[in-house]
């Protein structure tokens, strides 16, 4: 695998104690974890109905241990649950979220802060299918689209990447989730040796646009080291 050891971290909230319940996270997740099934992937590690203080000390010292101990290379941590924005800073909101209560959400910046220090990575993909908060990770527009890009792309591979892909920017996204479907068909439906998130980005924002108000942004994460490599889905 030229990605070399790679891990999914899939966060599932949907039972909250203020906030609507969601129904789409867990049908999602499924849909995800077969996707996947098809491709180098050494772990799939799924939470589920994560708090605040578990949100921030799994990222902060729980995760970041496992990936050095492990020596992963390549990390995809996807999140499915409600999101917010306020005064431009994103949030995921943990289980135990209060409405109105902005400290007790999750703080997108706190998940940059412990990335960084993720020593042995490579490349990082965020995925982050939440409504409003796309805005709050701060995305610099990628330069170049790799959405042809083929695993022989040295370069691609072997260079440090640092990207996110959101299912909205400002807008409220879908607890049937449009965004989720079309990412794991396009990796079960991809028939190269394998395929780059640019790619797959692509395709999520037409389906998107012409279905849905949300509108899917694809960046390099402002704050982590990019040398514009990309995250590339290895088929076994």
């Amino acid at each position: 695998n030229p990605m070399g050891k790679t891990w999914v971290v899939i966060i599932e909230n949907s039972e909250y104690q203020e906030y609507t319940n969601l129904i789409g996270p867990a049908r999602d997740v499924e849909l995800l974890t077969k996707a996947f099934s098809r491709y180098q992937v050494s772990k799939v590690l799924r939470k589920k109905n994560m708090t605040k203080r578990e949100l921030e000390r799994f990222f902060a010292i729980d995760l970041r241990d496992l990936i050095i101990s492990n020596n992963v290379n390549s990390l995809l941590i996807w999140y499915a649950g409600h999101g917010q924005n306020i005064n431009d800073i994103g949030y995921w909101i943990p289980v135990d979220g209060r409405q109105s209560d902005e400290y007790s959400f999750f703080n997108i910046n706190a998940l940059k802060a412990s990335l960084y220090s993720y020593q042995t990575l490579t490349h990082t993909l965020v995925v982050s299918d939440a409504c409003h908060a796309g805005e709050g990770f701060t995305i610099a527009m990628r330069g170049a689209n790799n959405s042809n890009a083929t695993c022989n792309d040295v370069n691609l591979v072997s260079q440090k990447s640092a990207l996110v892909l959101t299912s909205s920017y400002q807008e409220a996204a879908l607890d049937n989730s449009l965004f989720t479907r079309t990412f794991a068909n396009a990796l079960e439906n991809n028939p190269a040796d394998c395929i780059p998130i640019d790619a797959i980005a692509d395709r999520v924002s037409i389906v998107m646009y012409k279905n849905t108000a949300q509108k899917p942004v694809f960046g390099r994460i402002t704050g982590l080291e990019d040398k514009s490599g990309t995250f590339f889905f290895v088929t076994k």
